[in-house]
């Protein structure tokens, strides 16, 4: 027991001018005092060799505690005694080794960080970028020196680390990355305003109604009507600017911090362990870069009103959502170091998660805002007749070409943004034309509108209008659109159909019913058996009434004039319609010369390329109008991609099919 007890408190002593330093760990150091200054002040460079003596003060003072906690004596009285008064030495040591950590960290912020009182207004934010960097580094370069006392507090009092974490914090902040540093940097960007009065955000109902007219007229880059005037250029490239020069520098400072308080030296954390690691990093970073954040916040677009709620910008919130997407790629650890880097790199991250979910919040409630604005059907007629191309449709295509003008905003020539691989973007864009089609079916839908034709041409017209206005911008809109432009194409040929049917049934009632009963008795009787239960004389005598030369050039004169009178100028699809029908009138007539000449050996006069040759001559007006105006280029339904489709091949069949009247040719 004897020899126990000497061997334990034999690891209890520590060397008696180890002691002496603990009892005043400033005699290790060495002071200069500057002239015209009544403080001495430590002299870092010269003071190194005192700080390797207070470390292995400390080192020894570490050791003493765990040897008595690994001898397992600590619940004899004399033991115990002696590690609460290595426990009490250990706290004041701590407690000067944390004065004099915080002292070395303001004496040289005073002596490294420059004054922002010095900085020109005009100074380039490039050059005020790389003065920043520069300071930084050399500011964390020079406090290294004394990272190993840090180092001890942290082995024998941990909890003091926090004070000194706080500390640091409030230096970088009051110095290298101060307001008033931030706010001449973000003043200096090219295209910064920090007045929130000048964030306009235009509804849908605010842009300019596009048009498929040929002859339209209308200025380009002109995106808003008359009767609102706003901010429609982003200042993007102040996004790309504070994101380039200045997150290198808050990575840099989480890397630092990181290093300096050890929050990642241990080996082997367990999940828990990193992220309480990661949260205290981030606490004191915040604090750090609290300036900078609030500052890029308002490059973003994003202003906090006096209640405290978020508002701003919503077209620069989408462009800055498409930067901050971009600039995660750089700091990702594809290498997986671990340690500081990859905690490092994960605040970024998160910084920069949080951005985006601010900017993409503020956009994505003005995108609600408007799927309510076009779900309220405004501007659409009760009856549905001559509803022409909606008002939400009408824009949707200005809006998209504002998205695209402002991701291309100081950007090169050769970028081209990529919606579709944004999913917050992509989403909700898809969702806006998905309303768009949602009002369209409840307007085609309700009670008041006439089921006639008034519901298949507003279908047509305004899927027409959609399919042709994104197949102008491009194929990147092609792609970020895909399912709903094969949905609008299926929706265009079933309503184009079923419009150009009713048209010709109108105008050629009898002959439709005429054909359509022969058509049910040749399925009962046969070909040859039809003459008895419609005689020829009959056949023959209504054909003559129906389709005589005056009688057809009437008719088509009639469905052309109706025609003109449903359809929009907006959409330019008359010519397309009118081409269409021409092409369905010729189909009907040669399945009824066909079966004419099945069932009666007669043949139609005038024959069915005859008729179209009339149409021609008659509608002279519509091949001129039909020379210049929009080209029909929609995809297959099902397809994966667009695909022209030719305005002669809309394969068209007659409503009513169930009376079996031939097959489409």
């Amino acid at each position: 027991l004897g020899n126990d007890m000497s061997h334990i408190f034999s690891g209890l002593d520590l060397k008696p001018d180890l002691e002496r330093v603990m009892k005043d760990p400033r005699s290790a150091l060495i002071y200069s005092k500057k002239r015209g200054q009544g403080k001495n002040k430590i002299d870092v460079v010269e003071s190194e060799s005192g700080v390797d003596v207070l470390h292995q003060a400390g080192e020894d003072l570490y050791h003493a505690i765990e040897c008595a906690a690994e001898s397992g004596g600590v619940h004899l009285k004399a033991v115990n005694g002696r590690v609460k008064h290595l426990i009490s030495k250990a706290e004041l040591f701590c407690a000067e080794l944390k004065q004099i950590v915080i002292e070395v960290m303001k004496q040289l912020a005073s002596e490294i960080v420059p004054s922002a009182d010095g900085i020109k207004k005009t100074e380039n934010h490039t050059s005020m970028a790389r003065q920043i960097r520069d300071t930084q580094r050399k500011y964390q370069s020079s406090l290294l020196g004394f990272i190993k006392l840090i180092e001890i507090v942290s082995k024998l009092q941990p909890e003091t680390l926090v004070s000194i974490r706080d500390e640091y914090a409030q230096i970088v902040v009051d110095g290298i990355l101060s307001k008033k540093r931030m706010k001449i940097y973000f003043l200096s960007l090219p295209g910064y305003n920090n007045d929130p009065s000048v964030a306009a955000s235009p509804d849908l109902r605010d842009y300019q109604a596009a048009s498929l007219k040929a002859s339209s007229n209308k200025k380009e880059g002109v995106l808003l009507d008359h009767h609102h005037h706003g901010q429609l250029t982003v200042n993007a490239e102040d996004i790309g600017c504070g994101l380039s020069e200045l997150l290198p520098v808050i990575a840099r400072e989480a890397y630092f911090t990181a290093a300096l308080f050890g929050l990642s030296k241990k080996q082997h954390l367990d999940g828990r362990e990193k992220k309480r690691n990661f949260e205290q990093a981030r606490k004191s970073v915040d604090t750090s870069s609290y300036f900078f954040r609030y500052y890029l916040q308002r490059v973003c677009g994003i202003f906090e009103t006096e209640t405290g709620k978020l508002t701003g910008e919503t077209m620069l919130s989408l462009v800055a959502s498409i930067y901050l997407n971009e600039s995660m790629e750089g700091y990702i650890d594809h290498q997986k170091k671990g340690g500081d880097h990859s905690l490092s790199l994960a605040y970024v991250r998160a910084t920069i998660l949080d951005f985006r979910k601010k900017v993409d919040k503020n956009w994505v409630g003005w995108v609600e805002d408007n799927i309510k604005y076009i779900r309220s059907n405004t501007g659409v007629p009760l009856n549905g007749k001559r509803a022409g191309v909606f008002p939400s449709f009408a824009r949707f295509p200005t809006y998209l070409d504002h998205v695209l003008q402002s991701c291309q905003a100081g950007r090169g020539s050769d970028y081209k943004v990529n919606l579709s691989k944004i999913r917050v973007i992509s989403y909700y864009l898809q969702k806006m034309a998905g309303a768009l089609f949602a009002s369209l079916h409840e307007c085609a839908e309700r009670d008041t509108t006439d089921k006639q034709y008034a519901s298949n041409v507003m279908r047509m017209e305004n899927s027409y209008f959609f399919l042709e206005s994104i197949r102008r911008r491009g194929d990147e809109l092609m792609v970020l659109f895909q399912k709903q432009f094969v949905a609008a194409n299926a929706i265009f040929k079933q309503s184009t159909d079923a419009y150009l049917g009713w048209m010709i049934k109108r105008e050629f009632k009898q002959l439709h019913v005429l054909f359509s009963n022969i058509s049910r008795i040749r399925k009962d009787v046969g070909d040859k058996d039809v003459p008895i239960h419609v005689p020829k004389s009959t056949f023959i005598k209504t054909l003559a009434k129906e389709t005589s030369r005056d009688i057809l050039k009437e008719r088509i004169v009639a469905m052309y004039e109706r025609m003109e009178k449903h359809l929009s100028e907006t959409a330019n699809f008359l010519p397309l319609a009118w081409k269409a029908l021409v092409r369905m009138l010729y189909d009907w007539f040669n399945r009824w010369e066909k079966m004419s000449f099945s069932c009666y050996n007669y043949k139609l006069e005038p024959s069915p390329v005859e008729i179209v040759r009339l149409a021609k001559t008659k509608v002279g007006a519509v091949k001129k109008t039909g020379g210049g105006g929009a080209t029909l280029n929609t995809p297959t339904a099902g397809a994966t991609t667009a695909s022209a489709t030719n305005p002669n091949n809309l394969n068209a069949k007659p409503a009513g099919d169930e009376n079996n009247i031939g097959k489409t040719k």
